[in-house]
């Protein structure tokens, strides 16, 4: 045979194989289609199912994902395993209801409390019902329905439930009553549950809980019995006061829980998107250092008019515009040895005295509040509502590059530790100010 003879074979064989080896593919492919869309359509009803337990029905929205949105969504498909891994956790029936037995008390000191909850449902490995908040501080007095905020206006649950099982109250009801739930609570606080019990959980979380001659109450030093009193039990409702060491047998355990609660228990989604935004007017989007300013002891007394001495008064606020003008010093001392420009004071509306006192060392363009960021219209409400201004300012300070928080605070105290776990520098003014012999320091809380 001639030379393209042969050629044309060697083609045709070429082709021959190409064409089986498409065919073979092709039908393995084909087989594999079936049960993949099956496995796929199981894991989307169980993701909803999931979703229904937790929040409540899925509501579908008609805006176009912008594009930190798409990001959000991003995140959530990647939190799927995580949240799938703890599914049995959360059908198992075991519920931890955080109580809070005292109707007063801000905001951040609910969320401290809150975290030892979170602890105790990793520890006890039970589910953690999201119950709501409510402003509340010097400002506002006791817990009403005008000033209870869910949790979801809060906190971001798809984050924390990387860490521990949570779900709705509804969720907890469907299983818990007050004939199967074991009230566990600190003895300080054994005056004021009945009360509160009435008040917030009958009347406004709408939750049935047991009376007070039911309840287990401990000392700060029996906190580590929880487990072993509970580990039979289906629903607790749990307080700690969050100045109680939960230890265990295990203390670096409890190190880990902590550091992980404190880098999952990020706020809501919304609160993150407006900080995103509001950041970009902070020295045009450079590094800033942020700086928690406030008195207490000053804001009781002669703020929200508790005391009557009106002398007393006038001698304390003497005493704090001094300390005031020295942490000023301290704190741009602070960010020149930092390199950082610029400086973002989160303090409360009536603190910003302090604007003046720090427009005397740095020029005034470089110091920003609420007020210089929040002109516009469309977050001009928030300057009306201070607990989502609080929620917003402390993501602003967890931005920072650098972060000075106020000693004996909560707020302070809150931001701080999420930086901690998230390996950002900080500092407490009481350690970086010299304080004078004539500041009293109980003064300064």
């Amino acid at each position: 045979m001639s030379q393209r003879t042969y050629r044309v074979i060697f083609q045709g064989c070429v082709l021959l194989c190409i064409v089986s080896v498409s065919l073979y593919v092709h039908k393995q492919w084909l087989q594999r289609k079936e049960p993949l869309h099956g496995k796929n359509a199981r894991t989307r009803d169980e993701h909803q199912h999931y979703t229904q337990e937790r929040h409540g029905p899925v509501k579908q929205s008609n805006f176009e994902p912008t594009a930190v949105q798409e990001r959000r969504e991003n995140v959530r498909m990647n939190q799927k395993k995580s949240t799938t891994k703890s599914k049995q956790k959360i059908y198992s029936n075991r519920y931890l209801l955080p109580v809070k037995p005292n109707p007063f008390g801000g905001a951040n000191h609910q969320y401290r409390r809150f975290k030892k909850a979170i602890i105790m449902s990793v520890l006890t490995n039970r589910t953690l019902v999201m119950t709501p908040f409510f402003l509340s501080g010097g400002h506002v007095n006791g817990y009403t329905r005008e000033h209870l905020r869910p949790f979801n206006v809060t906190f971001d649950a798809d984050i924390l439930s990387q860490v521990v099982p949570v779900a709705t109250t509804g969720a907890f009801k469907r299983v818990c009553n007050r004939n199967n739930t074991k009230v566990v609570l600190w003895s300080g606080e054994r005056e004021k549950y009945e009360n509160v019990k009435n008040l917030i959980y009958t009347d406004m979380v709408d939750v049935d809980l047991p009376g007070e001659d039911e309840v287990t109450y401990l000392e700060q030093t029996q906190v580590d019995k929880m487990p072993s009193l509970t580990k039979d039990e289906s629903c607790v409702a749990l307080s700690i006061d969050s100045l109680m060491n939960i230890k265990f047998n295990n203390t670096e355990q409890i190190g880990l829980i902590e550091h992980l609660v404190d880098k999952h228990l990020v706020p809501a989604p919304n609160i993150v998107r407006i900080v995103s935004d509001l950041t970009k007017k902070i020295c045009q989007g450079k590094q800033y250092l942020a700086y928690h300013w406030r008195n207490k002891t000053a804001e009781i007394i002669c703020f929200f008019g508790r005391e009557s001495k009106e002398h007393k008064c006038a001698s304390q606020r003497k005493v704090i515009r001094k300390f005031a003008e020295i942490s000023a010093e301290a704190v741009t001392n602070l960010m020149k040895s930092e390199q950082i420009e610029c400086i973002y004071l989160a303090c409360p509306l009536w603190a910003l005295e302090m604007v003046d006192i720090l427009s005397k060392l740095i020029p005034r363009a470089s110091i920003f509040t609420s007020g210089d960021i929040l002109g516009s219209t469309k977050y001009q409400t928030l300057l009306e509502d201070y607990y989502l201004l609080s929620l917003v300012e402390q993501e602003i300070s967890m931005r920072a590059a650098v972060f000075v928080a106020t000693t004996h605070s909560n707020w302070s105290s809150f931001v701080m530790a999420n930086r901690v776990a998230n390996g950002r520098t900080n500092y407490n003014i009481r350690s970086i100010v010299k304080l004078p012999e004539d500041i009293p320091s109980d003064l300064l809380r």
